[in-house]
């Protein structure tokens, strides 16, 4: 950012894609809205710039200006899944589906039902309180037993072996309400 602050222009190109990604979102969001505003300050050398960032708050902290616009995708929300339509359209993002995408990436029902309430407490202005999330599952001792069982019936430890060890895992798990929820 250093060398395209020193070499901008009027003509210039600038494409940052992801921009404050591995930063603390406050510290990422306050280096971009920074970096914008410092272009919007010398119209007549403010380069062509496009920044792709998942801060959705941007628009809250940078001036109104003829210079500078809002896009985003298109996404369609069906159920418990998200369609990218990857077409480019004017406005902000509505949400980023974090819910959605986590539980689809594997993560434990409890902390996507619990990211879910703490963002819709966030968005009333509602206070939330600090909970621990129950993520350990609770096997009976025949639950268990069955598993070390099939775990001790494994002969050669290859990769297919492993990935049905997994599916007798999750067959024996399955009478679990929580389990039976999760994506494969």
């Amino acid at each position: 950012m250093a060398q395209i602050f020193q070499e901008k222009g009027a003509h210039s190109l600038v494409i940052v894609d992801e921009f404050g990604k591995g930063a603390k979102a406050s510290n990422g969001a306050g280096l971009l809205i920074s970096t914008i505003k410092k272009f919007l300050e010398a119209p007549g050398s403010c380069p062509h710039s496009l920044f792709s960032s998942h801060f959705r708050t941007l628009q809250q902290h940078l001036p109104v200006s003829p210079l500078l616009s809002y896009h985003t995708f298109k996404v369609v929300r069906q159920d418990d899944d998200v369609v990218y339509l990857y077409k480019l359209r004017d406005g902000f993002a509505e949400s980023s589906c974090a819910g959605i995408v986590g539980r689809l990436a594997g993560l434990h029902l409890n902390i996507v039902r619990r990211q879910m309430e703490v963002w819709e407490n966030l968005k009333t202005g509602r206070a939330f309180c600090k909970r621990k999330l129950n993520t350990k599952l609770h096997l009976s001792e025949s639950c268990k037993r069955e598993i070390l069982q099939r775990l001790a019936e494994i002969e050669d430890f290859t990769e297919a072996s492993c990935k049905a060890l997994l599916e007798k895992v999750r067959a024996v798990m399955l009478p679990s309400p929580l389990l039976s929820e999760l994506p494969p």
